[in-house]
């Protein structure tokens, strides 16, 4: 009798939970929470800011429903065309008027009931900054080559040096390759130790011609993008298979902006975004030789001229050799970028929102390293993003299920973003209910706007910035 009258009242328990739930739902859809509301991508365009329209900016969001923006420091032009006014003169990125603005944004969210969050650096593509030099940017393999015949001698021999990204190069391994279709792992000869300063002393083994090529890294060139016109050629992307170089920037970065914000950071300013993957690809890192030696179990530097097409061991272990750079390349970008920023996040007390998607890295790994996984959907579908219906309304796909196995209770979106060339400031609030509605269905718990561009000016100056 004690335990069916104890399972009675468990029940009874239960179920008044589960009446008070459904009227405390019942009452935030008919009456939302702030911090049910959708959020903004506010983008601040180059110069053109100022402490009046951050202000305006803010209390209209409070008035019309926004819970939080994203502050993106972007181009005055958004790479869609030069503008030739700035509105802010004595503001550039990361000058005492440019911090002050930063700062006085965020003092104003906290008065309004905001929250606040950044992009991880300048531009909406994707980690970098100024303060990245070219030994810390995205690196790649590049080689040159020059035919040996057997039994010669090279005394004295100067190899070409492979092309140098922004001036910065770094050797690799100088190897002979014997010349034919296919060629064994074991008859390539490392000539590294053999040569100084780029001058080979060599001779060739006799019965065969050679191949010798130098390997050596240098940058790829990327920058982040869109950024203020006075960084626009300074603002590299780190090294996203080095450790080394994400610290960099989240100590040259980050941490300055955490130290500046003060009691506010992780209150009011509570997380950090990364937009979609738009910095390409890399195949080499300083330490990628014993990175790879260490994931995949053997030395790439043998096979390094299957990427000039040669042959090494059989076809099928050069493809081999070709999928483990890529898999050694998603893991260092788990382990040494993405598992980097998700850390430092975490401990210094603010989110990770992220993007999990479009680059050579893994899309499952990358989720679990958001505490807030992100995917975009269009409202108009523009031609070059081709036939992919999934755009209108979005898909939580991978963001979504990892989110959701994680425990993660919000799934974001980018959302309404529309083309110059399709949108045309055509559409009205019915046109985005389609896409609005298939995001909601599918999964997705908070609408991100794209955009709420940052207008500097008064309300007597319209339609303002816009952002193309």
């Amino acid at each position: 009798m004690k335990g069916k009258a104890s399972l009675k009242i468990g029940l009874l328990s239960a179920l008044a939970a589960c009446a008070a739930g459904a009227a405390t739902l019942e009452e935030d859809f008919r009456d939302p929470p702030r911090a049910a509301g959708v959020w903004a991508w506010w983008h601040w365009q180059g110069d053109n800011v100022t402490r009046k329209g951050i202000t305006l900016d803010l209390e209209a969001m409070r008035d019309s429903g926004v819970a939080g923006a994203t502050i993106f420091t972007i181009a005055e032009h958004a790479g869609l065309g030069v503008l030739s006014n700035k509105v802010n003169a004595a503001m550039s990125y990361r000058n005492a008027e440019w911090w002050d603005a930063v700062a006085f944004a965020v003092e104003e969210a906290a008065r309004l009931g905001l929250e606040i969050g950044m992009h991880n650096s300048p531009g909406f593509s994707v980690t970098g900054g100024p303060w990245i030099d070219p030994a810390h940017a995205m690196q790649k393999v590049v080689w040159t080559k020059r035919a040996v015949p057997g039994g010669a001698v090279l005394k004295g021999a100067a190899l070409e040096r492979p092309w140098a990204c922004l001036g910065h190069y770094r050797d690799i391994a100088v190897l002979a390759v014997p010349d034919g279709a296919a060629v064994a792992a074991g008859d390539i000869l490392d000539l590294t130790s053999r040569v100084r300063d780029g001058v080979l002393d060599w001779r060739a083994p006799e019965g065969r011609s050679w191949t010798v090529y130098r390997f050596g890294h240098t940058p790829t060139g990327q920058r982040t993008h869109p950024v203020p016109d006075e960084i626009r050629k300074t603002c590299l992307e780190t090294d996203k298979l080095s450790r080394e170089a994400t610290e960099l920037h989240i100590r040259e970065g980050l941490e300055p902006l955490r130290k500046r914000l003060g009691r506010h950071w992780g209150t009011t300013f509570t997380h950090i975004t990364v937009d979609s993957y738009e910095a390409g690809k890399q195949n080499w890192s300083p330490r990628f030789r014993e990175d790879f030696t260490e994931l995949a179990g053997y030395d790439p530097v043998p096979f390094l001229p299957v990427l000039d097409g040669r042959t090494v061991g059989s076809p099928d272990r050069a493809r081999a050799f070709r999928a483990d750079m890529d898999f050694v390349v998603r893991r260092l970008f788990a382990r040494n970028y993405h598992g980097v920023l998700h850390g430092w996040a975490r401990k210094s007390g603010v989110g990770l929102h992220l993007e999990p998607y479009g680059g050579p890295f893994d899309p499952f790994e990358a989720a679990a390293a958001s505490d807030v996984p992100m995917v975009e959907f269009w409202n108009g579908v523009p031609s070059w993003l081709g036939n992919r219906p999934w755009l209108y309304g979005g898909f939580p796909g991978i963001p979504g299920s990892v989110g959701r196995a994680l425990g993660r209770d919000m799934i974001a979106s980018e959302a309404f973003t529309g083309g110059p060339g399709v949108s045309r400031w055509t559409e009205a609030p019915r046109d985005f209910k389609r896409s609005g509605d298939a995001a909601l269905a599918r999964g997705i718990n908070r609408l991100v706007l794209h955009h709420w561009v940052h207008q500097p000016f008064g309300d007597d100056v319209r339609p303002g910035m816009s952002m193309g």
